[in-house]
């Protein structure tokens, strides 16, 4: 009899496996050359986010030959492994022929295997392999996710390739997550969506690209829809800034049965919206389960009673509204139309996220709207507003803005710029000492990269001290972007030390400045004493 040594049994035990796992650290492509017991476990997990990788940065390259080593792995390939697939094709590094070959023979091989698919593509062509495999295998998929980032190309498009045809995809009963984003728009981009669409009749989740508004009248189970404007360039006037009112046919299909309902915008080139601002676009007038909400064209999706489309969400919990294109007042003018109810609209709202605010009493005057409000997040990157003047966004005026919400738990800003003095920063935050009564958590952070290394002054650390008294009954504070001298750091790190605080949730400390520092010579603007630095007359010359 065969005796196995302690380290075998070991090995051979899933309840270490199993604690192992349970760190989400832990290397699964590492675990499986552990043993055969542990590949075996690995493998039978439902969900391992391991995925076969087909794409430019496998181990086999993309010349003809190394195909032939392609299809000698497939043969020896644990058919497990094939459950989520990714393919990427990158425009110059490659081949059609490569991308193709490879996609389509891996998932007719492993046709009923396969329930992820992951498809980065670069050339209009990707899209034909794409479109076979979806006709012809896979049954089983449970989510699909196609990339698209298609160079920009003249209207007269001439790298278009015409489709006379409706594309159809063979039924795919088990999908329930579809996301297409795509970077331009072609005839075949909305026809590929449209037959996956129709092919998924348990579709639960969807993303599509804005300018294209499949029929979900056979999506009976859709709750999550997210329309994204990611750099769309038609290539043919009209088809991205067509009527909207496809959009709203498409919305009163799903809009009895919509969890989360999201407008994203990525990247964006302005004079194809140009014609799109103030549509007048309504919502659908009844949006009873919708629980999300995220509109960040504010520009082109604002009716002229925005107020009266939100009411029509009637569970509303999360509102994200912005105006990322920051080329009107349209945000302004809806912020102050809530401003000016005086009745609770939205008592539901728990979460309430905005961007690119300007003017600090538009936030404090939605109190009287958002009353039970537990999280809020004002994100203002720009230092001009609309008008071009600059941003009232200052520290101090948002926090004390923000007073006064007492069901507040989070609240996280994203501001212009700090103050520039450590002093006026310590102001700031004491006149705004009544948050951290109720608050659990604070972030803080700035776009400015003017970066200021602080040295905390005799007057000053004590204001710092009754700061971190005040703030220490919270969970988690982070104010990122604001660096201190070794000898301020120490400073306050020994009295959180000796006070018993606990330190690893001020995450305000920061010392690891990004340039060379002087450490005499703190509260300044880094760029303006860089300038200081190369001119002559402030040379100092030891003798």
């Amino acid at each position: 009899m065969e005796t196995r040594t302690v380290e075998q049994v070991a090995l051979d035990n899933p309840i270490i496996l199993t604690q192992i796992l349970k760190q989400t650290s832990a290397p699964l492509k590492t675990a499986r050359l552990v043993s055969t017991f542990w590949n075996d476990l690995v493998l039978s997990l439902p969900n391992s986010k391991l995925s076969l990788k087909l794409g430019h940065d496998n181990l086999i390259s993309n010349t003809e030959e190394d195909l032939i080593l392609f299809f000698e792995l497939c043969f020896a390939l644990d058919a497990r492994l094939a459950k989520h697939i990714s393919a990427t094709s990158i425009r110059g590094r490659t081949p059609l022929y490569s991308f193709a070959t490879k996609l389509m023979h891996t998932c007719d091989k492993f046709s009923d295997t396969v329930q992820i698919l992951d498809v980065s593509i670069a050339h209009e062509a990707c899209l034909s392999p794409v479109y076979q495999v979806l006709k012809n295998c896979c049954p089983n998929l449970k989510q699909v996710r196609i990339s698209c980032t298609f160079l920009p190309v003249s209207n007269s498009g001439s790298d278009d390739h015409a489709v006379s045809r409706d594309l159809v995809v063979g039924k795919k009963a088990n999908l329930t997550g579809f996301a297409f984003t795509s970077t331009r728009v072609t005839p075949r981009v909305p026809k590929l969506i449209e037959a996956v669409v129709a092919a998924a009749p348990n579709l639960r989740e969807a993303i599509l690209p804005w300018g294209i508004y499949p029929d979900f009248a056979n999506s009976k189970f859709l709750t999550s829809l997210k329309i994204s404007l990611d750099g769309v360039q038609p290539n043919r006037p009209g088809l991205v800034d067509r009527n909207l009112a496809e959009l709203t046919r498409m919305l009163t299909q799903v809009s009895d049965r919509l969890e989360k309902l999201s407008f994203r915008l990525k990247f964006f080139e302005f004079k194809y919206l140009r014609k799109m601002f103030r549509t007048g676009f309504r919502f659908p007038r009844r949006m009873p389960k919708l629980r999300k909400f995220r509109n960040e064209l504010g520009d082109v999706l604002v009716s002229a009673d925005f107020l009266r489309d939100l009411e029509a969400m009637p569970v509303l919990q999360t509102l994200v509204i912005s105006d990322r294109l920051r080329r009107s007042k349209s945000l302004r003018e809806i912020l102050q139309n809530v401003c000016d109810a005086e009745n609770n609209f939205f008592a539901n709202v728990t979460k309430l996220v905005l961007m690119e605010v300007h003017d600090p009493r538009l936030v404090g005057g939605l109190k009287t709207a958002f009353p039970n409000l537990e999280s809020l997040k004002v994100d203002t990157y720009d230092e001009m507003d609309s008008d071009g003047r600059m941003s009232k966004m200052g520290l101090g005026v948002v926090l004390s803005a923000c007073v006064g919400w007492e069901r507040l738990k989070c609240l996280n800003l994203a501001l212009p710029m700090y103050p520039g003095r450590i002093g006026d920063v310590i102001e700031a935050l004491m006149d705004s000492r009544e948050l951290y009564t109720h608050l659990k958590t604070v972030l803080i952070r700035t776009y400015s990269e003017s970066h200021v290394l602080h040295h905390v002054a005799e007057d000053d650390m004590d204001r710092f001290i009754e700061l971190l008294i005040a703030m220490n009954g919270m969970e988690e504070i982070v104010i990122s972007e604001l660096y201190f001298s070794n000898k301020s750091a120490e400073n306050l790190d020994a009295f959180m030390v000796s006070n018993n605080m606990l330190r690893s949730k001020f995450r305000m400390i920061n010392t690891d400045f990004p340039y060379e520092a002087d450490q005499d010579n703190c509260d300044e603007d880094f760029s303006s004493r860089n300038m200081r630095s190369n001119n002559p007359t402030n040379v100092n010359v030891i003798t």
